[in-house]
């Protein structure tokens, strides 16, 4: 599912983030998944799930939940990547 994030303020940066699993609000047996967001406010996706029998219509601007920033940390390099010259690269 398409989702934004909303901003504090105008000067906000954007920061990688991890969202939680929950039940969405005033929908029968809808959930949202946990996720692990890039650094952007938009053209970003949640994955949502209706676990009812019959078709539900999640409202634009339905606030899902609260981010919490996310550590990103970069892959060790093994012996091999790190014996390979940067020009190579």
């Amino acid at each position: 599912m398409p989702v934004r994030v909303t901003r504090n303020n105008t000067m906000a940066r954007p920061f990688e983030a991890v969202t939680v699993s929950l039940k969405i609000p005033n929908l029968s047996r809808v959930y949202s998944s946990r996720s692990v967001l890039p650094a952007k406010f938009s053209g970003l996706g949640v994955r949502v799930v209706n676990t009812d029998d019959r078709i539900q219509v999640l409202k634009k601007g339905t606030r899902l939940e609260k981010l919490e920033p996310a550590e990103v940390i970069e892959p060790k390099k093994t012996r091999l990547e790190a014996s390979v010259p940067k020009e190579l690269t």
